[in-house]
């Protein structure tokens, strides 16, 4: 598995990938306003360290994030369907604790979005806050 930095050819793929994903959940919380969530992914695009996921060559999905130090806060992971529920995810997450020398990693994840919150709690992954539409998660390295 790797991540290749976007490049301006990539968008397209990105913005489908997250109306794909995204758009049931924010339908379910606050209704879905098109011009909002343009404007809301390009700040991401322009806020957060953005690179595709590729395995095997293939593009499987995103992700988006910041690190600090020796930490990383996701702001988005999204899978292709056909590689969620295959370990891809969890090969994800410990590809950042490897490749940047994590101590934690961090982020937010809508409550409508069981699978995704049952996922990262079987990741390690614990509730540090919540509000009325999101829990904040957080996992720390595991000592061995």
């Amino acid at each position: 598995m790797q991540f290749r930095l976007i490049d301006a050819k990539d968008k397209e793929y990105l913005w489908n990938t997250y109306i794909q994903s995204m758009r049931p959940h924010i339908e379910k919380m606050w209704g879905w306003e098109i011009d909002w969530q343009k404007a809301d992914f390009e700040k991401n695009l322009a806020k957060y360290t953005t690179a595709l996921i590729t395995r095997r060559g293939e593009t499987i999905g995103y992700i988006q994030y910041n690190i600090a130090k020796r930490h990383v806060y996701i702001n988005m992971l999204i899978l292709e369907p056909a590689q969620q529920s295959q370990g891809v995810g969890g090969m994800v997450l410990n590809h950042l604790f490897k490749e940047y020398k994590l101590d934690t990693l961090s982020l937010r994840c809508f409550k409508v979005n069981t699978r995704a919150f049952d996922f990262y709690l079987r990741q390690g992954f614990a509730v540090i806050e919540e509000d009325d539409n999101f829990y904040l998660l957080k996992r720390y390295e595991k000592l061995i």
